[in-house]
């Protein structure tokens, strides 16, 4: 059924299911069995998630939904950022509908993340790492405070104000390093490192 070839691929090569635009497809038949909130592996009729029936197990949206983002990391990773913006945006509101905070605040990270990249569009980097802040700060969900932190410290370093940035740079460090997001901490750590030895140059 299509459950099951949605939850097979995440065995895949992401960047061969984009370049041979299977995610089209996987797109428009996954994010409507979410919306739709119902699926049946015996139906005759995949191709219309629309009729089917059986309500989601929270585990199967969850899997589902992540292998959805997944795909929209790979188009943000190959710098088709609207298409990944497309993803983000499609992906938080099925997100928002099922209430599912923690990976509501996974999509505002990933939303400022890829205006970051883009650049010129620093209003969004930093409303959705504010965003992303303020309500993981309100689940005291300290893990996520960490990463938003570092988010907002590369936005201000984007920005060009760095000694702001190196403040909340080093607090996303120490929280990091607290709720042991050790890999997290090392990439935010090789941030400040880069950005220190700009400064250095200026």
């Amino acid at each position: 059924g299509l459950y099951k070839e949605a939850l097979e691929l995440h065995k895949r090569d992401f960047f061969l299911l984009t370049s041979q635009g299977i995610e089209n497809r996987y797109k428009k038949h996954v994010l409507d069995l979410l919306k739709d909130g119902g699926v049946d592996s015996n139906s005759n009729n995949n191709n219309n998630p629309k009729q089917l029936k059986r309500l989601i197990q929270p585990k199967l949206y969850e899997e589902i939904l992540q292998i959805y983002i997944n795909i929209g990391d790979v188009h943000k990773e190959m710098m088709k950022y609207d298409v990944a913006l497309e993803y983000y945006f499609d992906s938080l509101d099925v997100a928002k509908r099922y209430n599912n905070t923690k990976l509501i605040i996974l999509l505002y990270e990933c939303l400022s993340k890829t205006y970051i990249e883009i650049g010129g569009r620093s209003d969004n980097a930093y409303r959705y790492a504010h965003k992303a802040l303020t309500t993981a700060t309100k689940i005291n969900d300290q893990k996520a405070v960490g990463r938003a932190y570092g988010i907002l410290a590369a936005y201000y370093r984007k920005r060009g104000n760095y000694q702001l940035a190196i403040e909340i740079f080093e607090r996303s460090i120490g929280i990091c390093k607290e709720t042991n997001q050790y890999a997290v901490m090392l990439e935010y750590k090789r941030q400040l490192s880069n950005m220190n030895e700009t400064i250095a140059v200026i």
